[in-house]
């Protein structure tokens, strides 16, 4: 069975018009032409979709089958034909280190298996710089935890992120949720309030909630540089989101906490939302709808 597109094309004409002569000039072509076109589409298809009398011309029980798939497949050809002539528009994303190693793949990969003509570039930053490059127009949009908003942007809530302990020698076994007040006595790495003071305040509160009051230690916002040696000795502990739990030097036990605690999965952009922008948060909320997998990404609350 071989047909052409011109010839589905000239039936689904046809179709709307029932006259050879209004389909010929709708299509540019002569009417003969109209009329073999359709001749071999039926005689490839092995049915005839069209009945031609001098009363007035029908479509057949075959044809009106036919008729949806094959406007869909004019439909798609149109959009074939847009979509290889138009060049990807680029969104520039600006994410903290906790997306990078799983959730950001896993939003590339989702954008690749169903293309949506968009090109994906992503800047990494430091907790809390998100917001001023997208301030300056140096990027697109940013992701992250806890984004602050100015007037004229938008902030929109992508999901939850669960919380997650990390430290040396936690007293309970691996992924087990864990009671903060067996953390009593252990100080609190984190990075200075300046970067973030909404996500910092959180964390402190999240301890709070939970009977702890620890010390804060200053450290770089990835809980490396100098002042690591503290989460590998048990002298401290932190708190991330799952994604960069799961992404730990097998050295560091991490843990989710019981209760549970969530941080807020935010995108920051200037509207209107572009259809990239639109593309990227659709791909967000539906890989975070899909839940927690050591394979995947961020849970949705």
């Amino acid at each position: 069975m071989t047909f052409t597109l011109r010839q589905v094309r000239v039936f689904v004409t046809l179709a709307s018009t029932l006259h050879f002569g209004e389909a010929a000039g709708r299509l540019h072509l002569s009417q003969p032409a109209v009329s073999a076109d359709l001749r071999n589409l039926e005689a490839a298809l092995g049915v005839r979709l069209i009945d031609r009398n001098r009363a007035g011309n029908t479509l057949t029980e075959a044809g009106r089958a036919a008729l949806p798939w094959a406007t869909r497949m004019i439909e798609d050809a149109h959009q074939f034909e847009l979509s290889a002539r138009a060049e990807p528009e680029v969104v520039r994303l600006a994410v903290s280190p906790s997306m990078v190693n799983r959730l950001i793949p896993a939003l590339l990969a989702h954008l690749e298996a169903a293309p949506q003509n968009v090109h994906l570039d992503v800047h990494e930053v430091g907790t809390g710089e998100g917001e001023a490059l997208v301030l300056r127009g140096t990027v697109d949009a940013a992701l992250g935890h806890f984004l602050h908003t100015e007037h004229g942007f938008r902030r929109l809530t992508l999901g939850q992120d669960p919380v997650y302990v990390i430290a040396n020698g936690l007293p309970s076994a691996p992924g087990t949720p864990l009671c903060m007040a067996s953390l009593a006595g252990r100080s609190l790495l984190l990075w200075n309030r300046k970067r973030n003071p909404a996500y910092y305040d959180a964390l402190l509160a999240i301890c709070r909630e939970r009977g702890l009051e620890p010390t804060v230690v200053e450290s770089s916002p990835l809980i490396s540089g100098p002042r690591s040696y503290h989460l590998r000795m048990g002298q401290s502990f932190s708190l991330v989101p799952q994604a960069f739990a799961l992404e730990a030097p097998r050295s560091m036990a991490t843990a989710p906490l019981t209760p549970p605690a969530y941080l807020p999965l935010h995108l920051l952009y200037h509207p209107p939302a572009t259809a990239g922008m639109e593309a990227i948060v659709r791909g967000i909320r539906t890989i975070t709808r899909a839940g927690v997998s050591q394979n995947g990404v961020t849970h949705a609350g």
